[in-house]
């Protein structure tokens, strides 16, 4: 535990990567003209930019009164105005994935063995500084795509700057770079840029000590004495044709679908149902015929949602679920809506009324809810063709059908399935 515990918090403290946001302790008159003119440069060239290719090394560099600690990881990074968004890493232990499609977005954290997924948002601010990415693309600044991907790449550059300084022409990695200084009240940070038609970022580096010690990570043990982030960017390709293939999302190996990053496994993940056979039931359907869960077992995975027509909740996911479950009727997944304690003819009223054909079963008692360990609704549980439950929803959000997507296909992708 003391690795991920350190790690851990690594991710948040590098947060302080970010440059930090506010209003400007200076005005553009006082910083230096040349560092200004090549700023600006560099901002154009970015904003100018449809679509974006390059790699990155991201390096933590730690010390303390007696020990050193440095850690790297590599991203593979591909752009595609207005949302469209792969940050892959691709090997160390710092950070995660981010990919968004322009229609899903897909994050996660190797540190937690975790995955989230959400529809996509409508632009790359959304996707960049989405409240469920904090761990993710926080903590390394999303390689500063935030500000070069920004309407206008210089005000989010300079947000905060107390002072810019040109520092000369400098050699990094056999090109010459000119060599920006940025001041600001918790940290300083230096920006070397390729001198060229094309004004690429090579590196940026970042002394974030000020405000480790003044954050949370202060507390750490050890005195930190220096903390250094450094980004080394390299293979920058300008308006590269990207296929779909670009933005495609793997779950990592292993890795448990969640609601929201967390450092245990999601609620829903850990329900005590998940891995074990399914309770056993016989329940009667709107037109008085019996359904015995036993009877599916071996022929259909099975999608059982708990569910009243008082919960409005409910009344929003239902439409999405019957819809999910008809997608999927073909590959042999059946559907059925478990209603909760309430009058046939109250349900009959309520589904006429929305126009939906759902097949429903009535848990007039109470028992079957209870075997199940519905405590709240509606609760979405996803049964394989084995009888065994592979996943339990407590509640319905935004990227429910999404994930119930990737937890279908894996459901049916497995061995043994008929």
């Amino acid at each position: 535990m003391t690795g991920r515990r350190t790690v851990v918090w690594l991710v948040m403290a590098l947060t302080a990567l970010v440059p930090l946001r506010g209003a400007h302790a200076g005005t553009d008159a006082a910083f230096d003209p040349k560092a200004q003119s090549i700023l600006r440069k560099v901002a154009r060239h970015y904003q100018d930019l449809d679509g974006m290719r390059f790699t990155a090394e991201f390096q933590v560099l730690r010390l303390s009164v007696s020990t050193r600690q440095e850690l790297e990881s590599t991203f593979a990074v591909a752009v595609q105005r207005p949302n469209k968004l792969a940050l892959v890493q691709v090997s160390g232990a710092l950070g995660g994935t981010i990919v968004c499609d322009g229609v899903q977005l897909a994050a996660s954290l190797p540190v937690l063995n975790q995955y989230t997924l959400a529809p996509a948002p409508a632009d790359m601010a959304a996707v960049l500084n989405g409240n469920e990415l904090g761990m993710v693309g926080g903590s390394m600044s999303r390689l500063l795509l935030d500000a070069l991907t920004a309407s206008d790449p210089y005000v989010v550059l300079m947000d905060g700057v107390t002072n810019l300084t040109y520092l000369g022409d400098e050699r990094v990695r056999s090109r010459t770079c000119a060599h920006l200084r940025f001041e600001q009240p918790d940290c300083d940070w230096d920006l070397w840029v390729r001198d060229g038609p094309q004004s690429w970022i090579e590196e940026v580096r970042n002394d974030v000590s000020k405000a480790v010690h003044q954050g949370q990570a202060a507390r750490a043990p050890g005195r930190v004495t220096r903390t250094v982030v450094t980004i080394r960017y390299d293979g920058w390709s300008a308006n590269p044709t990207l296929s779909a293939d670009a933005f495609a999302f793997t779950p990592p190996a292993g890795a448990h679908l969640v609601k929201t990053f967390r450092r245990e496994r999601d609620a829903e993940a850990s329900h005590p149902l998940v891995g074990k056979p399914a309770p056993g039931f016989t329940l009667e359907g709107l037109d008085g015929s019996p359904m015995e869960l036993a009877t599916l077992r071996h022929k259909n995975a099975v999608i059982l949602d708990f569910w009243a027509t008082w919960c409005r909740p409910c009344r929003q996911s239902l439409p999405m679920l019957s819809a999910l479950a008809e997608a999927y009727r073909e590959k042999g997944v059946v559907f059925y809506a478990i209603n909760q304690q309430e009058e046939a003819e109250a349900v009959r009223t309520f589904v006429d009324g929305l126009g939906l054909r759902l097949p429903v079963l009535f848990d007039k008692s109470g028992i079957v809810g209870s075997d199940y360990g519905v405590s709240s609704i509606p609760q979405t549980v996803l049964i394989g063709k084995d009888g065994i439950v592979r996943a339990v929803h407590v509640g319905a959000d935004a990227g429910l059908e999404a994930r119930m997507k990737v937890e279908l296909d894996a459901i049916l992708a497995a061995p043994g399935t008929p």
